[in-house]
């Protein structure tokens, strides 16, 4: 993976656009907020758009992708439960803390595993 030989701190910030704010936009600030509005159901708004964040995920985007791909159900379930916590948290504490929490999930593990 050639992303792992960029500054840890340019990578922070790569993730922090690509994956917390491009990803918290859409499955958390639209979609969550549009299910949320229509239903009045907050935890059905949870659900629904932790499961189109799950299916999302199962689309190879770059080489890391592909081989979670081999993996199709783990993929699927473990970003939908990802997606369930990302939108509890912006229901209770908002937009901006689901994006420092996503960006976080996704850069933790790289510093911690990737050498």
């Amino acid at each position: 993976m050639s992303m792992i030989h960029l500054n840890k701190g340019l990578l922070f910030f790569m993730l922090f656009y690509g994956g917390g704010i491009a990803e918290e936009t859409v499955y958390r600030l639209i979609f969550l907020s549009l299910i949320w509005k229509l239903t009045n159901k907050r935890w059905l708004s949870i659900v629904l758009s932790a499961l189109l964040f799950g299916i999302y995920h199962l689309i190879p985007l770059n080489s890391m992708y592909k081989i979670y791909w081999g993996f199709p159900i783990n993929q699927f379930v473990c970003a939908t439960i990802s997606g369930i916590v990302f939108g509890y948290i912006y229901t209770k504490r908002g937009y901006e803390t689901a994006v420092i929490g996503h960006t976080f999930s996704d850069w933790l593990p790289i510093l911690i595993f990737m050498r």
